[in-house]
């Protein structure tokens, strides 16, 4: 038995809440990780009493680091496009008017840049992504003027 559109709606926007919060929570959790964990490669790398500073330490630093900005870009898509999709239900939720909508058909309708304009509107991404660049440029000015001092 089909479920009535009003049910349907109760329940898609409740998982669509449910969503939100797992992407939200998980894009925290996660880039805090591996940033954590770059970071702490890059550090070692640059400071540990090698003579010659292994490079897999500061790859596999800067590969974590764009991990963790991949998770944090991906994290928020979805929690873009699930805002957007419970937006179009709360819109439509209003009259009940035409038929239930989708998601495709919903975010259709926002349009294909919706999901980047929000994305890039926030600004724990943006932070993000300019603090990750300015640290590693900072990690590779350092060694580059400690290897200048030392000679």
């Amino acid at each position: 038995m089909p479920l009535a559109d009003e049910e349907r709606f109760k329940l898609e926007y409740k998982k669509l809440d449910d969503d939100i919060r797992h992407y939200s929570t998980t894009r925290s959790a996660l880039t805090s990780f591996l940033m954590t964990v770059g970071l702490t490669l890059l550090a070692y790398s640059f400071s540990n009493g090698y003579p010659d500073h292994p490079r897999f330490l500061w790859l596999t630093g800067l590969l974590i680091l764009c991990a963790a900005v991949y998770v944090c870009l991906e994290f928020s898509r979805r929690t873009e496009r699930s805002l957007i999709h419970q937006k179009g239900l709360w819109d439509w939720s209003k009259t009940m008017a035409s038929p239930y909508p989708t998601r495709s058909e919903i975010l259709r309708r926002a349009g294909r840049r919706a999901v980047l304009a929000r994305m890039f509107s926030d600004l724990m991404n943006i932070g993000l992504i300019l603090v990750l660049i300015l640290i590693v440029v900072i990690f590779f000015l350092c060694k580059y003027c400690m290897c200048q001092r030392l000679r």
